[in-house]
């Protein structure tokens, strides 16, 4: 779970200076969950969404072992809170 979890964050874009892997990692995910919660309809969030795998597919070949080992409990904790966030916006109008 702790690596997949590292995987879904990983960011193909390392252009930001004084930032680890993971921190850059989970602002680029950070803009995509941004993105689903404003969205005010099923086809954006669906849109928004595409987008986000495609990174995330993308991304996740960018982690390796070492940079897993290295992530704190404290950053796998705000990980897994955007991610449900993330997660909650995309599925805001299914019901």
């Amino acid at each position: 779970m702790r690596n997949w979890m590292i995987a879904a964050l990983c960011t193909m874009s390392l252009a930001a200076c004084g930032k680890s892997k993971f921190e850059k990692a989970m602002a680029e995910e950070g803009d995509y969950k941004d993105k689903l919660c404003a969205c005010t309809d099923k086809d954006c969030t669906e849109k928004v969404w595409k987008d986000y795998k495609a990174w995330d597919d993308k991304a996740k070949n960018d982690f390796t072992e070492d940079d897993i080992k290295n992530v704190s409990e404290d950053q796998m904790k705000r990980a897994e809170k955007q991610d449900e966030e993330l997660k909650a916006c995309h599925h805001k109008f299914d019901k």
